[in-house]
């Protein structure tokens, strides 16, 4: 008996774990398959302008049933819940894009800047709208030398966007919150409370919303909790919306008046960015370099540090019930994590990572 019910446990592990891998598989291979399958779009076009270009026409439609035949295998897999398979399908078409840009080159077709799959997609909005007089006359050269500082900084732009996000969006517009609510079922009206520690979550700040949830729903708060893959929801309550993990962050802090989190170094550039005041809880392991992480945005006011070893469901009420019931103490937090926040971020690093990409193939990218 005791064999069984290992092994049942066991079954049931592996059937959470594949799920979830291929849930993220799933996801980052429709961003892959979008990406390829725009560029034959766009190669399409420019082969209908050309109609003697006979060898070139027959190369690209050899590429694009490769491609055709790669989004079935993986779309059939995906729905088989093979992971090999999966995997298999999105790696035929990764290496075909190469293909198609070699393809594109001898037509004569600028590259289009491609930011990596990690950033949201105000990112791409913010590019596309500030330097699009930039992006519309980029060499196919310049945007290949772009793209792989794009790729090392990728983390630091999304950060980035958010701030774009901010700026061209207004996280906190009515309607764009209104919308924010409507998709993670939260109530219209009221204050939410967002908990997430990074997508495996976070066993204290789980365990403590667990106690303090009461006591929540008690004052109307409202709850949007990423409680991890490893993790377990602190509900069923009224207002409570428990997550594994949340994929549209963007949406999250629109939804959102304060966070319960961790102080890692996007985590604070994220939330300072969109002006929300938060409850900051660094690592009890490491160097400290969390509770540094926030430290600028506590001294200002946008925030207040407590260590993991202090946060139970009692300190959380103490920290956020009065706090969430305060629309006037809410917004000067607020305003005061927005102004400890670099504004200009988005800015200066997207000229910079333009500058570098026109420097090093001897134009000017601006």
């Amino acid at each position: 008996m005791v064999i069984t019910r290992a092994r049942t446990q066991f079954e049931s592990e592996v059937t959470t774990s594949v799920g979830a891998e291929l849930a993220a598989l799933q996801a980052s291979g429709a961003d892959l398959f979008t990406h390829v399958e725009g560029r034959a779009r766009t190669i399409e076009e420019a082969l209908r302008e050309r109609p003697k270009a006979t060898e070139l026409l027959s190369e690209f439609t050899t590429l694009q049933t490769q491609v055709t035949r790669a989004h079935r295998s993986f779309d059939r897999a995906i729905r088989a819940r093979d992971l090999a398979s999966a995997r298999s399908a999105a790696l035929a078409s990764s290496q075909l894009g190469p293909q198609f840009d070699d393809l594109a080159t001898r037509l004569g077709i600028v590259k289009t800047l491609v930011l990596p799959d990690v950033l949201a997609r105000a990112a791409q909005a913010f590019f596309d709208a500030r330097y699009a007089d930039v992006l519309a006359t980029m060499t196919i050269e310049t945007a290949n030398a772009i793209e792989v500082p794009l790729r090392v900084h990728a983390l630091v732009i999304r950060a980035a966007a958010l701030f774009a996000l901010y700026e061209y969006s207004g996280a906190r517009d009515n309607a764009l919150r209104t919308q924010a609510r409507e998709r993670f079922g939260l109530p219209a009206d009221g204050p939410v409370l967002l908990v997430f520690g990074g997508s495996q979550g976070a066993r204290t700040l789980n365990t403590a919303l667990a106690a303090a949830l009461p006591g929540l729903v008690d004052a109307g708060i409202a709850v949007l909790h990423a409680h991890g893959k490893a993790g377990a929801p602190a509900g069923p309550a009224a207002g409570y919306v428990g997550l594994p993990y949340i994929d549209a962050m963007d949406l999250a802090y629109a939804a959102a008046d304060a966070v319960l989190g961790r102080c890692g170094a996007m985590t604070v550039a994220e939330v300072s960015a969109v002006g929300l005041p938060a409850v900051y809880v660094p690592l009890p392991h490491g160097n400290g370099e969390q509770a540094l992480n926030a430290a600028p945005v506590v001294a200002a006011e946008g925030g207040v540090l407590v260590p993991d070893a202090e946060l139970t469901g009692d300190r959380v009420l103490a920290e956020l019930v009065p706090l969430l019931t305060d629309p006037a103490r809410l917004a000067a937090m607020g305003a005061a994590a927005r102004r400890s926040a670099h504004a200009d971020a988005a800015d200066r690093l997207a000229r910079l990572v333009l500058d570098v990409g026109g420097k090093n193939t001897g134009g000017e990218a601006a």
